[in-house]
C-alpha cells in the first residue's frame, strides 16, 4: 500500500509540475500577447496624432487654395469687366461710324450732290426737293 501511495505521489507530483508548467506557458503567451496589444495601442496613437497633424496640414493648404482661387477669381472678373466694356465701346464705336458716314450720304444728298442713300431708300424722295 505504501507503495501504490508512493506512485500516487509521484504521480500527482508530476502532474502538478506538468499544469505549473502549462500555466506558466500561458502566462507567458499572456504577457507577449499584452506586449504586442500595447505595442500596436501605441503605434495607433501615433497614426491618429500623424494622422490629426496631416489633417490640419491639408486644412490649411485647402484654406490657401481657396485664397488663391478667390484672388483668381477676381481677377477674372476684373478682365472679363475690361473685355466687356472693351466690346461696348467697340460696338458704340461701329455704330457712331455708320452714323457719320449715313450722315454724310445724308448731307451729299441734300446737297443735291448724291443719289438717295441705300441705307434710306423709301424714306426720302428719288430728288431732294420733291
Amino acid at each position: 500500500e505504501l507503495q501504490a501511495l508512493g506512485a500516487t505521489l509521484s504521480s500527482l507530483t508530476q502532474r502538478v509540475a506538468e499544469a505549473e508548467q502549462r500555466q506558466a506557458a500561458q502566462a507567458n503567451e499572456q504577457t507577449g500577447i499584452g506586449q504586442r496589444l500595447t505595442a500596436d495601442v501605441r503605434a495607433l496613437q501615433l497614426d491618429v496624432g500623424q494622422l490629426r497633424q496631416g489633417q490640419a496640414g491639408l486644412r490649411a493648404e485647402v484654406s490657401q487654395v481657396l485664397g488663391s482661387l478667390r484672388a483668381q477669381m477676381g481677377t477674372l472678373q476684373r478682365a472679363l469687366t475690361s473685355v466687356l466694356k472693351s466690346v461696348e465701346a467697340d460696338r458704340m464705336s461701329g455704330f457712331l461710324d455708320r452714323l457719320l458716314h449715313e450722315q454724310g450720304d445724308l448731307l451729299s444728298y441734300c446737297a443735291g450732290q448724291a443719289p438717295v442713300p441705300a441705307s434710306s431708300a423709301g424714306a426720302f424722295p428719288s430728288t431732294p426737293g420733291s
